[in-house]
């Protein structure tokens, strides 16, 4: 299936020279112009602790998410059907949206759910 051509795509300048892609893109179907996060790897860090790993091999930092969530003006619900270790979900709850993921893998779903549960916590107690 072929997307419809797009003004506003969003790009993740990853800040690393390393074997794996300089950027990824996303795309979007809203007006606009192109938008670039320059947001390290590294930033992941924060995500997990300094003397843990990352939870998913393709995670996401928390803050890239939050960005997109951001550029998008997303008001309401946020899906996301390859929930993967949940970041978006973090990033939704951050936001006060609700979220709605899928995950095929038992390991990664589990994941998903205490980081999405932890962060609910957390905005509560914020309150």
């Amino acid at each position: 299936m072929e997307l419809p051509p797009s003004e506003k795509w969003l790009v993740w300048d990853k800040g690393q020279s390393l074997a794996q892609s300089d950027c990824e893109l996303a795309w979007t179907n809203l007006r606009g112009a192109m938008r670039i996060a320059r947001i390290n790897r590294a930033q992941l860090v924060s995500d997990v602790g300094l003397h843990q790993r990352t939870y998913h091999p393709t995670q996401k930092p928390v803050r890239l998410m939050s960005w997109c969530l951001e550029e998008i003006a997303a008001k309401g619900p946020v899906a996301d059907p390859y929930m993967g270790s949940g970041t978006t979900g973090v990033a939704a709850v951050r936001r006060g949206l609700h979220f709605t993921g899928i995950e095929r893998e038992r390991k990664y779903f589990d994941i998903a759910c205490r980081r999405i549960e932890d962060e609910q916590r957390q905005c509560r107690l914020a309150v």
